[in-house]
């Protein structure tokens, strides 16, 4: 029987957190339109002291449309960037074995024969090259407990057979430390919910097999073309 989703340690890290080693604290670069803009508004007032006062007010002013006009247009682009995913998010991921809030089976568990449920995709965007997908379970004590890692889907597939890992795709590891499906295997109590979440990417990814969630996140950064989740909950 698989152990259940549980830390072994308050502070301990996961299995994938070592492989991805811990967390950078070093300070951040500046973007290099903030730091443009703030070269620019410093040696402006070095200037304008050598200048008269009407002049003064109109370069403050000047500073003042420049600084409106730069935020104004990151904000627009954000929005419009945040708009257009969700107008246009139409990617589906569903099961044959429950529907989304429902509980999983447990055959899909532990406590059964631990095989991934069977999954069908649909509403594929245009331009998608591959898919990932990352089940979790974020209810889990100590944190998101990870339980299946998979990349490099063939866009071409549109289900994945029961406890058969689609042909081709690449396999990271979980919180079990696995190179495999790992069911959802809480301790008793309250359900948790399990995520499965497929994104659509715009290319195929150089990951190697065995790579951690966290890697794949990071991989799949500014490559998403549309994404969907499925969720099931499940109790013991």
């Amino acid at each position: 029987m698989r152990v259940p989703e549980r830390r072994t340690s308050v502070g301990l890290p996961s299995p994938a957190q070592k492989l991805t080693g811990s967390p950078s604290h070093e300070p951040q670069a500046l973007p290099a339109d903030v730091t443009i803009l703030r070269t620019f508004v410093v040696l402006e007032i070095i200037y304008i002291f050598h200048m008269k006062p009407r002049t003064v007010f109109a370069i403050i002013g000047v500073i003042t449309l420049c600084i409106g006009a730069l935020f104004f247009t990151r904000s627009a682009r954000n929005a419009s960037t945040s708009e257009k995913l969700t107008n246009t998010s139409m990617l589906k991921i569903t099961s044959s074995a429950f529907t989304h809030g429902q509980p999983i089976p447990k055959k899909y568990t532990c406590d059964g024969e631990d095989a991934h449920p069977p999954l069908s995709i649909s509403e594929i965007p245009s331009g998608t090259k591959s898919f990932a997908l990352i089940v979790d379970d974020p209810d889990a004590p100590g944190g998101t407990w990870t339980h299946w890692v998979v990349w490099n889907i063939d866009p071409g597939i549109i289900s994945i057979d029961e406890n058969v890992l689609p042909h081709g795709a690449e396999i990271g590891i979980n919180d079990f430390e696995q190179l495999e499906y790992g069911g959802p295997c809480p301790p008793r109590g309250t359900p948790h919910r399990y995520f499965f979440k497929l994104y659509a990417l715009d290319t195929m990814l150089g990951l190697s097999r065995g790579s951690s969630k966290e890697l794949l996140e990071a991989a799949i950064e500014g490559h998403i073309l549309d994404h969907a989740e499925l969720i099931g909950t499940y109790a013991r």
